[in-house]
């Protein structure tokens, strides 16, 4: 029987996973959907299984390129080119939300292919003001009444209840994951960590965390291993960063990745959902005002650079690195922001571009073996 890490890297480093089609074998339904501003507990609800939309496994993007100019980044191409390729035929829905203009031509080309699977486009206001909220409220509504459409049921509000208690049961889970990262010898690398994280979006939440309740417990009980050489503790920024064999390479030269900032990571453990109050209010509120402070949100910024402080405190950070995907605007902005911010803080940073195909592997590991070693010398 595999254990519960082996089926998070599958379904990290795969779409269609064993746990995707064992639901569908069953005959479950299962939508695809772009975080972080997609309520995924109205899926939930809806008994649908939310999947994460990614381009896991690309290796080139000739058929997205008829559809994309050089200009989208390599996520964006790469993603619609594994939808092209048919990796995404198991979708019964999907759903794609405003992150960027790149992101959006993903939703504009799909509804192009025959018999997609698109039925809803969430926008998410780039303000976090009252008049904002109250747009969000109205696109979440009508999201909702979308999927009841779409899937032939019909949400209650015990429904959203229910699926509101799997999820925070969810971040909870992944929260005890991150406190246990905080040892001097942390029991799970940054890539492995990425793989629980990833997980999350691509497998039936209740079975999710079953497994992640049995990983809990094998790592609580797993001794330090008290031989093992101190590593340089790292703080990981970035978007789009889904591979895991990325983490692998910047793990390589003698450091771990303790914490991430980042909505596949630590900020989707972030919170939870009120139980106390109307249940889709409550969802609104969380996706609006905790789950989507991000870099595309104006008026972010100040919140944001305090949790990344928070974070250094707690994780005790000796360095951060950043990696941007060419072309990506969003994350451009925050690169030229954080290294006079970390700098008053006495905390070295690496910037990084990467493209989204994972290549030149040997320069990007000489590129953090470098950043290490001007770490040793301060």
């Amino acid at each position: 029987m595999k254990k519960a890490m082996e089926i998070f890297k599958e379904a990290a480093s795969t779409i269609y996973n064993s746990e995707v089609a064992a639901w569908k074998e069953q005959g479950g339904k299962v939508a695809g959907y772009f975080y972080p501003a997609v309520p995924e507990e109205i899926l939930t609800a809806a008994g649908v299984l939310a999947f994460g939309i990614r381009g896991t496994g690309s290796t080139g993007t000739e058929l997205a390129d008829a559809y994309f100019r050089q200009l989208n980044c390599g996520y964006t191409r790469s993603t619609f080119e594994q939808i092209l390729q048919g990796e995404y035929k198991f979708l019964d829905g999907a759903v794609v939300f405003n992150q960027c203009d790149h992101m959006r031509r993903i939703y504009d080309n799909w509804l192009t292919i025959p018999e997609n699977p698109c039925y809803a486009f969430i926008y998410l206001p780039k303000k976090n003001d009252a008049l904002a909220r109250e747009f969000y409220e109205k696109e979440i509504i009508q999201f909702k009444q979308k999927t009841e459409e779409k899937f032939g049921v019909t949400i209650t509000d015990n429904m959203l209840k229910e699926a509101i208690m799997l999820h925070n049961e969810t971040r909870r889970l992944q929260r005890k994951i991150y406190e246990l990262k905080k040892r001097p010898v942390p029991p799970l690398s940054g890539a492995d960590t990425r793989a629980v994280m990833l997980a999350a979006t691509a497998m039936p939440r209740k079975r999710y965390n079953e497994l992640l309740t049995e990983l809990l417990h094998e790592l609580t009980e797993k001794a330090p291993e008290q031989s093992q050489k101190k590593q340089k503790r790292l703080l990981y920024i970035g978007i789009h960063d889904d591979d895991i064999k990325f983490m692998e390479a910047l793990e390589s030269q003698g450091a771990t990745i303790v914490a991430d900032y980042n909505s596949i990571g630590y900020k989707a453990a972030e919170g939870e959902i009120s139980t106390s109050s109307d249940p889709l209010q409550a969802i609104i509120d969380f996706y609006f005002y905790t789950r989507a402070v991000t870099q595309r949100q104006f008026g972010t910024l100040d919140k944001r650079l305090e949790s990344m402080t928070e974070i250094v405190k707690a994780f005790q950070i000796d360095g951060v690195i950043t990696a941007r995907l060419t072309e990506c605007d969003q994350m451009a902005f925050v690169q030229f922001i954080l290294p006079n911010f970390f700098k008053e803080q006495n905390i070295p940073i690496l910037n990084l571009e990467v493209e989204y195909i994972l290549d030149s592997v040997g320069q990007l590991k000489t590129r953090v073996q470098a950043f290490l070693e001007t770490m040793e010398e301060a």
